[in-house]
Protein backbone atom coordinates (compact mmCIF):
# COMPACT_ATOMS: atom_id res chain seq x y z
CA UNK A 1 0.00 0.00 0.00
CA UNK A 2 1.58 3.21 -1.16
CA UNK A 3 0.26 5.91 1.15
CA UNK A 4 1.26 7.48 4.43
CA UNK A 5 -2.03 8.19 6.19
CA UNK A 6 -5.23 6.15 6.28
CA UNK A 7 -8.50 7.68 7.48
CA UNK A 8 -10.42 4.64 8.67
CA UNK A 9 -14.16 5.34 8.86
CA UNK A 10 -16.85 2.99 10.06
CA UNK A 11 -20.30 2.94 11.65
CA UNK A 12 -20.20 2.29 15.38
CA UNK A 13 -22.30 -0.52 16.81
CA UNK A 14 -22.48 -0.63 20.61
CA UNK A 15 -18.99 0.87 20.89
CA UNK A 16 -17.40 -1.46 18.32
CA UNK A 17 -16.54 -1.32 14.63
CA UNK A 18 -18.09 -3.85 12.26
CA UNK A 19 -16.07 -7.06 11.81
CA UNK A 20 -15.21 -6.18 8.19
CA UNK A 21 -12.99 -3.37 9.53
CA UNK A 22 -11.06 -5.90 11.62
CA UNK A 23 -10.71 -8.13 8.56
CA UNK A 24 -9.37 -5.19 6.56
CA UNK A 25 -6.73 -4.40 9.20
CA UNK A 26 -5.75 -8.05 9.57
CA UNK A 27 -5.22 -8.40 5.81
CA UNK A 28 -3.04 -5.32 5.27
CA UNK A 29 0.50 -4.20 5.98
CA UNK A 30 0.30 -0.98 7.98
CA UNK A 31 3.89 -0.86 9.28
CA UNK A 32 4.94 2.78 9.56
CA UNK A 33 1.56 4.12 8.42
CA UNK A 34 -0.55 6.64 10.30
CA UNK A 35 -4.13 5.50 10.92
CA UNK A 36 -6.82 8.01 11.88
CA UNK A 37 -10.02 6.26 12.99
CA UNK A 38 -13.43 7.90 12.95
CA UNK A 39 -16.92 6.56 13.33
CA UNK A 40 -20.41 7.68 12.46
CA UNK A 41 -23.30 7.45 14.87
CA UNK A 42 -26.30 9.39 16.01
CA UNK A 43 -25.59 8.70 19.67
CA UNK A 44 -23.01 6.00 20.44
CA UNK A 45 -19.48 7.19 21.28
CA UNK A 46 -16.38 5.76 19.57
CA UNK A 47 -15.92 3.67 22.73
CA UNK A 48 -13.08 1.17 22.81
CA UNK A 49 -13.36 0.49 19.07
CA UNK A 50 -10.24 2.48 18.14
CA UNK A 51 -8.09 0.79 20.80
CA UNK A 52 -9.37 -2.64 19.76
CA UNK A 53 -8.63 -1.92 16.10
CA UNK A 54 -5.17 -0.56 16.90
CA UNK A 55 -4.30 -3.96 18.37
CA UNK A 56 -4.78 -5.39 14.85
CA UNK A 57 -2.22 -2.96 13.36
CA UNK A 58 0.25 -2.46 16.22
CA UNK A 59 3.12 -1.28 14.00
CA UNK A 60 1.16 1.73 12.82
CA UNK A 61 0.98 5.21 14.33
CA UNK A 62 -2.57 5.42 15.66
CA UNK A 63 -4.11 8.86 16.24
CA UNK A 64 -7.08 9.61 18.49
CA UNK A 65 -10.39 8.83 16.86
CA UNK A 66 -13.58 10.83 16.79
CA UNK A 67 -17.30 10.21 16.37
CA UNK A 68 -19.30 12.22 13.85
CA UNK A 69 -23.06 12.42 13.63
CA UNK A 70 -25.30 13.59 10.81
CA UNK A 71 -25.36 17.05 12.35
CA UNK A 72 -21.55 17.44 12.38
CA UNK A 73 -20.60 20.45 10.26
CA UNK A 74 -17.92 20.53 7.58
CA UNK A 75 -16.13 23.14 9.69
CA UNK A 76 -16.00 20.75 12.65
CA UNK A 77 -14.49 18.01 10.48
CA UNK A 78 -11.98 20.49 9.00
CA UNK A 79 -10.94 21.67 12.48
CA UNK A 80 -10.40 18.06 13.53
CA UNK A 81 -8.31 17.22 10.44
CA UNK A 82 -6.28 20.44 10.77
CA UNK A 83 -5.57 19.64 14.43
CA UNK A 84 -4.08 16.23 13.63
CA UNK A 85 -0.31 15.77 13.62
CA UNK A 86 -0.05 14.58 10.02
CA UNK A 87 3.21 14.51 8.09
CA UNK A 88 3.62 16.77 5.10
CA UNK A 89 4.56 14.01 2.66
CA UNK A 90 3.28 14.56 -0.86
CA UNK A 91 2.47 12.52 -3.92
CA UNK A 92 6.06 12.94 -5.13
CA UNK A 93 7.25 10.69 -2.30
CA UNK A 94 4.97 7.73 -3.06
CA UNK A 95 6.31 4.59 -4.71
CA UNK A 96 5.17 3.09 -7.99
CA UNK A 97 2.74 4.36 -10.56
CA UNK A 98 -0.53 4.16 -8.65
CA UNK A 99 -3.02 6.95 -9.40
CA UNK A 100 -2.85 9.69 -6.78
CA UNK A 101 -5.78 11.51 -5.21
CA UNK A 102 -5.17 14.79 -3.38
CA UNK A 103 -7.89 15.95 -0.99
CA UNK A 104 -7.69 19.47 0.43
CA UNK A 105 -9.67 20.24 3.58
CA UNK A 106 -9.46 23.80 4.82
CA UNK A 107 -5.96 24.35 3.45
CA UNK A 108 -4.54 20.95 4.47
CA UNK A 109 -3.82 18.62 1.56
CA UNK A 110 -4.02 14.87 2.11
CA UNK A 111 -2.61 12.49 -0.50
CA UNK A 112 -3.87 8.98 -1.21
CA UNK A 113 -2.82 6.31 -3.67
CA UNK A 114 -5.84 4.67 -5.24
CA UNK A 115 -6.14 0.89 -5.02
CA UNK A 116 -6.17 -1.21 -8.16
CA UNK A 117 -9.85 -2.11 -8.24
CA UNK A 118 -13.00 -1.19 -10.16
CA UNK A 119 -14.22 1.30 -7.55
CA UNK A 120 -10.94 3.22 -7.55
CA UNK A 121 -10.84 3.23 -11.36
CA UNK A 122 -14.40 4.60 -11.47
CA UNK A 123 -13.44 7.35 -9.03
CA UNK A 124 -10.32 8.22 -11.08
CA UNK A 125 -12.46 8.51 -14.23
CA UNK A 126 -14.58 11.17 -12.53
Amino acid sequence: MKYFTLFLGYPIWHGQAPKIISTFLESGDFVGKTIVPFCTSGSSPIGSSAANLHALAPSSRWLDGRRFSGSTSQNAVARWVNGLELTGKTANTTEGDDPILNITVNGTTLTAALADNSSARALAEL
